[in-house]
């Protein structure tokens, strides 16, 4: 049989195959076989022999696969389909992307499938709830909304950078961590910078002072969505439904984020 773990969120696919293999390995003995596609192509080779081999011991085999949706040679994908409704082995196959069209079976039942998409939104919000909560402390409001807001603007290795944070963080034995405690033990030096002036444009007063730090973020790169998720972060009142106005613009096409954050400084 097949398990197929895919995703680029690796701290959590790891855990997840981790956490399979201990229940296959627990009190049983086993034989297992360990191979990654990408380094030594031929490698399936050798994985298809420790498959088909009598065990030794009468117990469990068990065979691991690195990026083996990524292989599209034609024997190797009639094994693998071979494989799948055989429950005398089980495989595992660990892509860091997406299958190959020619892999799609992978999806299906008889195979077990998991996907690890980097974490955004509610499941980022989640995932970094449940680690702190682990930890034993929490996040203040304003340390949590900084805190995600900096990783959603994280291409990759979200997960990575919220638990090494966290981590830290739950060494200073506190139950709540402030943003004043967050940024002591931690440098966010480009978030910082968009943090810092968008908080100076909801305090001034004047809109001539308001897009002297708007145009400060535009011309050192800052990405109009972090700007647009910091004011949005740390507005209150008014400006927040104005800016709420501006995200239904925004996403019907009327807007774009630029656009927006230019109307908001200087209506």
């Amino acid at each position: 049989m097949i398990t197929y773990l895919f995703g680029p969120d690796s701290l959590r696919r790891n855990a997840k195959f981790a956490e399979l293999i201990g229940r296959l390995e627990e009190g049983e003995i086993s034989e297992r076989m360990d191979a990654d596609v990408e380094e030594n192509p031929d490698a399936w080779r050798g994985v298809k022999d420790f498959c088909r081999q009598q065990s030794i011991f009468g117990g469990l085999k068990i065979a691991t696969v690195e990026e083996g949706g990524s292989l599209a040679d034609k024997e190797w994908i009639k094994f693998l389909k071979e494989e799948a409704a055989d429950p005398s082995v089980h495989l595992f196959v660990l892509d860091r992307g997406k299958p190959l069209k020619a892999f799609g079976f992978l999806l299906e039942k008889p195979v077990t499938s998991y996907e690890f998409e980097e974490l955004a939104g509610r499941s980022l919000s989640s995932f970094v709830s449940d680690e702190t909560e682990k930890r034993g402390f929490s996040f203040s409001p304003d340390a949590l909304s900084f805190f995600l807001d900096y990783l959603a603007g994280k291409k990759e290795g979200r997960s990575w950078i919220a638990a090494s944070e966290i981590e830290k963080a739950g060494f200073l034995g506190k139950k709540t961590v402030s943003l004043e405690d967050l940024n002591k033990i931690s440098s966010f030096p480009n978030f910082d910078e968009v943090w810092t002036l968008s908080r100076r444009i909801i305090g001034a007063g004047r809109w001539t002072e308001k897009i002297v730090f708007l145009e400060k973020l535009f011309l050192e790169g800052a990405d109009s969505g972090h700007i647009f998720n910091s004011l949005a972060l740390q507005a209150a009142g008014k400006e927040i439904a104005r800016l709420a106005t501006y995200d239904v613009s925004v996403k019907s096409g009327k807007l774009d984020l630029p656009e927006a954050l230019l109307d908001f400084v200087l209506s």
